[in-house]
């Protein structure tokens, strides 16, 4: 903290100063999306208010929001907060020190005025270096054209460079390894200073050999880069591209395998699997040459097995068994043996067996690389993704910005320090972080700081990387991009080398199309129009009222130019442009327009013209119509030629106002002049009618306002007079009778073009309304009704009171008022008369109906006969009252259109959830729903494989006790909808079920469930617990299809199942539990909202 004391000595808060703070206690600001706040205050008391302009010391490195800080007499002790934002200049020019700059104090103050608030230091990281990015390194082709189902003829890869570079950088050579297996579409590469920031693509095809001679593997390399001119730029001057590994598969294979490598970890601690990676996954073999002809009754056995022989490795089944050409599939789990193994992946290979004359015996099979994540060894575990990251709004200030974390840790405690860099610009989708940043240190204030370090003393700790979003401030789609976790540096022979996993990230787009003008955001495709302008034929007012700024909402991919037209054909106004040009660098910087008047030597008196807008962008997003087009209408005055004085208006009524009240609300008509006018011109307005309004302020023209639109004596008021009759709102005209000044004495001139007027006054007497306070519930609470006069009868008159909607309203007590001929409000005040409602609850089927509206109707029973009498009998007047619904709360159900075999993968539960939250399923209703809920399956688990695998229903459990992560709410009603088609209305026939206090279903009669077939639900009866262990085919199972892990197989005699619900017909407990289906069955999930 800096404090500085000016003038006298003293003590902090008696002698004028400032005192400087780093909010975190740092001046360390990454200049790649970092920001760092600063706050300031004065340390005494000043006499009159005190502003500082605050501005960076280089605007390429940071900036500074806001602009100018001022203390007043009151809040002068109170800090306010500066925050700098990095500059991204995607230059490698190393760390800056550069100031925040307060400069001098301005002010009232004689000892505050001038004062210098001193300078801060803020110490600019920067982020850049020289490296060539080239992703992916692992790629796959086919021989065959057409793919194999899994990999295409073709793959690609990126090339890019990491910093922009001072003169063309070129990469030589592009050399395949193996000319007989593939061919690459480009041999050379070169980027220049303009296109340096975009990746380049290299197209790499399979080649055909004819051979049967399996998956090849070959290396595409990379000569190193040279820049020219050369000798005079060395950023890039040697740097050798890393290499890409191809593997070719073989178009004649009569086996195939997929996938050909996949990542596991061991199972010591069952709760991290799904969390810091898998613990097993399924793999596919196909056989790609028909059973025919001779061979129609050939048996296939595809054995698999590990080399080196690893006993951490198991399959199951343990063989494929195969009487027809298809694909079969086997799950590879990794099961933990507490032993240190030095070896961290093996080959899965294969012996084929079959009998007759195929020829399929000896058929060599892609081999399957698995890499194993040993947990009694050194090694790094790197958990999953928290979330998806998710942009801030446009305008936000990055207030709402969505930020994801993941955590990683040590497997065994290191001999020394262990060092783990993270790569956030590996993948070319993210070169310039325009997609995200991780920064290791949350605590740092999103400084960058791209090291993880794990020594002896805190390696059992987890470390935390958040992954921050950045606002491309581009309308684009969604994008995942690849953080890569480099391999482990450390002096621990064990650890040195270790390549931990990396990290998928998906940033959510949160950019929006939009137009600006002044500070109104246009978003919504079409026109929107804008009013509030004025010119004048004799261009007097110049574009004082003709004028506004425009710039873009996000940022285009491409030029985008706004034309201008107007639709005047009397040549009334002149835009000062007729295009407005926006770039990707200038987008967000408002152009103004201004629009001048003009004469075309008539007097066509007072009319509206039009400026309209039209897009051209090669961005089709700000292109045609799609971007909205603002057009502005702007009031011309016809003050050329004759017309030597004119009342003049804006456009949509500003500047004229002709609604007047009886309770003394005022309007007006403003004048302006042809030319200056130094001796003035006096009106004299007549017309009026003294009992609804009359001129109370005459206009007086001078040389100061003769040209003016706000305020000013150039304008004529009007007041509304008041009378006691209830007659409505009245029209009156008001008219220049003479005037008199220097545009001439006599006054004929000067009445030239001046209009009558019509003003209308507001009545404000009425003849009755109602009032209220409270509401009714359900369980019988009251609220209050009133009715008062605010004309009193000629006689007394009755009014009877009744409600409407019985299911709603129990009672109105009482159910008849009376009004004598002084039972009136005359002044609006509280002289009403009031009944009392009385609620009641619908008891329709405990529906959650949501809160109700009563009508309450008060009717003339008896009329006002007297002379002038204003009620007649049957006249009626109403009062809603709220009856609020004490049912509980309604949410949605819906059901997949898409079918599901029971074996959902090793992470069974949040598999399942995640098809909830698939907007591409055609029933979805996320996909259409505002605010984005979370919907989850409404199916079964028990916790035996571990807390992350667990669902359980049931309030005393089977298997384990109490409900765990369970989907459905207490005391809810559920409604079942399809896609946008959702009425969760009192009545609605998509009411499926309701819960109890323990949040199951205890209800089920005559709610409908449309026929949607069979659900995977693992539940067994109303009560919905998880099915406990039972007998199957002289197997110990569970109906979950074991844990909704399991992969069946058909061929074994040993069959899996799990419990599945039928959705259809009348709502039943069938609906949640009918009977068990094989495991390798399509079925549906419900989803519910959370």
């Amino acid at each position: 903290m800096d404090t500085v004391l000016f003038g006298l000595t003293g003590s902090l808060g008696s002698t004028p100063g400032c005192t400087t703070t780093y909010v975190n206690g740092s001046n360390i600001l990454s200049e790649s999306g970092g920001t760092l706040e600063v706050t300031v205050v004065l340390n005494a008391r000043p006499a009159g208010d005190v502003t500082y302009n605050l501005s960076s010391g280089d605007t390429t490195e940071f900036t500074v929001s806001p602009s100018t800080v001022t203390f007043t007499t009151t809040n002068w002790d109170q800090a306010q907060t500066v925050t700098l934002s990095g500059v991204d200049e995607y230059v490698a020019d190393g760390n800056k020190t550069v100031s925040l700059i307060f400069g001098n104090a301005s002010s009232t103050d004689s000892a505050y005025s001038g004062l210098l608030c001193p300078s801060k230091d803020i110490n600019v990281t920067d982020n850049e270096s020289y490296s060539i990015i080239v992703y992916p390194q692992t790629m796959y082709t086919t021989e065959n054209p057409a793919g194999n189902g899994t990999y295409n003829h073709t793959a690609s890869y990126v090339v890019a460079l990491s910093s922009a570079p001072s003169t063309s950088v070129t990469i030589p050579t592009i050399t395949i390894g193996d000319t007989t297996e593939g061919s690459a579409d480009k041999t050379s590469l070169t980027f220049t200073t303009s296109n340096w920031s975009t990746p380049q693509t290299v197209i790499v095809t399979g080649l055909q050999d004819s051979i049967e001679d399996g998956a090849q593997t070959y290396t595409v390399t990379h000569g190193a880069a040279t820049q020219t001119p050369s000798g005079s730029s060395t950023e890039y001057n040697g740097i050798v591209p890393d290499p890409v590994k191809v593997t070719n598969l073989d178009e004649d294979a009569w086996v195939t395998s997929s996938p050909l490598e996949v990542e596991l970890i061991e199972t010591g601690v069952p709760a991290e699997c799904g969390v810091y990676g898998s613990c097993q996954t399924t793999a596919s073999i196909k056989l790609n040459q028909a059973f025919t002809g001779t061979c129609s009754g050939e048996t296939v056995t595809v054995t698999p097995y590990t080399v080196p022989a690893d006993g951490r490795v198991s399959f199951s089944p343990t063989s494929l068994v195969f009487t027809s050409n298809t694909t079969k599939t086997f799950t590879i789990t990794i099961n933990d043996d507490a032993v240190e193994n030095t070896n961290s992946s093996v080959q899965v290979k294969f012996t084929v067996a079959a009998t007759g004359t195929c020829g399929y015996g000896g058929k060599p099979v892609d081999e399957i690389k698995v890499t194993i994540g040993d947990d009694e060894g050194p090694g790094v575990r790197v958990s999953n993704l928290s979330n998806q990251t998710e942009e801030a709004s446009p305008g936000s200030g990055y207030t709402d910005a969505v930020t994801a974390t993941y955590t990683v840790k040590l497997t065994k405690a290191p001999t020394a320090d262990v060092s783990i860099e993270i790569n956030d610009l590996y993948d070319p989708t993210n070169i310039l972080n325009n997609e995200g940043s991780a920064d290791a240190n949350p605590l740092s204030g999103n400084q960058n700081q791209k090291t993880l370090t794990f020594t002896p003393a805190n390696w059992n700790t987890p470390q935390t990387v958040t992954v921050y979003p950045t606002n491309d401030y581009i309308k684009d789609t969604n994008e995942s991009y690849v953080i890569q976790m480099k391999n482990v540096v450390s002096a621990d022979t064990g650890y040195n080398g270790i390549d931990p996993r990396d990290v998928t990230v998906t940033n959510k787009n949160e950019d929006i199309v939009g137009v600006v003008v002044d500070s109104t955001i246009l978003t919504a495709a079409g026109t929107q129009n804008f009013t509030g302008y004025a010119t004048d034929d004799s261009n007097r007012m110049g574009s004082t009222y003709a004028s506004w700024q425009i710039k873009l909402y996000s940022k285009p991919t491409a030029n985008v130019t706004v034309t201008l037209s107007s639709d005047s054909t009397h040549t009334d106004g002149i835009l000062s442009t007729s295009s407005l040009l926006f770039t990707t660098d200038n987008w967000n910087v408002a152009q103004p327009v201004t629009v001048n008047g003009s004469t075309d030597g008539t007097n066509e008196g007072n009319l509206t013209y039009r400026i309209s807008t039209s897009f051209a962008s090669g961005d089709s997003n700000y292109n045609g119509t799609n971007p909205n087009r603002p057009t502005f209408d702007i009031y011309s005055c016809d003050n050329d030629v004759s017309n030597q004085v004119v009342a003049c208006q804006k456009s949509g009524g500003g500047a004229i106002d002709t609604a007047t009240s009886e309770s003394g609300d005022t309007g007006y008509v403003h004048f302006i002049t042809q030319t200056a006018c130094d001796g003035g011109i006096t009106f004299n307005i007549s017309g009026g009618d003294t009992d609804e309004g009359t001129v109370t302020t005459n206009p007086t023209i001078t040389s100061a306002n003769s040209a003016q639109l706000d305020g000013g004596t150039n304008r004529v008021i009007v007041t509304g007079a008041d009378d006691s009759d209830l007659d409505g709102s009245k029209s009156f005209s008001i008219s220049a009778a003479s005037c008199s000044g220097c545009l001439d004495a006599g006054g004929s001139v000067c009445k030239t073009g001046l209009s009558s007027y019509s003003f209308s006054n507001a009545d404000n007497e009425y003849k009755w309304q109602t009032e209220g306070t409270g509401s009714t519930t359900e369980s019988g609470g009251t609220a209050t009704a009133c009715l008062q006069l605010g004309t009193a009868p000629k006689v007394g008159i009755t009014v009877d009171v009744t409600c409407g909607d019985a299911t709603e309203c129990a009672s109105v007590s009482p159910t008849s008022l009376s009004f004598g001929t002084t039972e009136y409000c005359a002044t609006g005040g509280s002289c009403e008369k009031c009944v009392t409602v009385t609620g009641r609850d619908d008891n329709v089927a405990d529906l959650a109906d949501g809160d109700k509206t009563i009508t309450v109707t008060f009717t003339v029973n008896s009329g006002d006969s007297g002379s002038g009498g204003v009620f007649t009998s049957g006249q009626t007047n109403t009062r809603n009252v709220t009856n609020v619904d004490q049912d509980g709360p309604r949410k949605r159900v819906w059901v997949t259109n898409q079918t599901h075999n029971g074996e959902f993968t090793a992470s069974s539960i949040s598999t399942i959830d995640s098809y909830c939250a698939d907007t591409s399923d055609t029933n979805s209703v996320a996909a259409v729903e505002s605010g984005s809920p979370t919907y989850k399956a409404l199916i079964v688990n028990d916790l035996t494989t571990g807390p992350a695998y667990g669902r359980i229903a049931t309030t005393n459990g089977t298997t384990n006790t109490g409900q765990y992560n369970w989907v459905l709410g207490a005391s809810t009603s559920y409604y079942l909808c399809t896609g946008a088609l959702c009425n969760i209305d009192e009545g609605s026939s998509s009411l499926v079920f309701k819960t109890d206090a323990n949040s199951l279903i205890s209800s089920w009669s005559g709610y409908s469930w449309p026929n949607y077939g069979t659900v995977w639900t693992g539940m067994q009866s109303g009560s919905m617990q998880t099915q406990p262990d039972a007998v199957i085919d002289g197997s110990n199972t569970m109906n979950n299809c074991e844990d909704w892990t399991y992969t069946d197989n058909p061929g074994n005699t040993i069959n899996y199942w799990g419990q599945y619900g039928t959705a259809s017909g009348v709502m039943s407990q069938a609906a949640l539990s009918t009977n068990r289906q094989n495991c390798d069955t399509l079925s549906r999930i419900i989803c519910v909202e959370q």
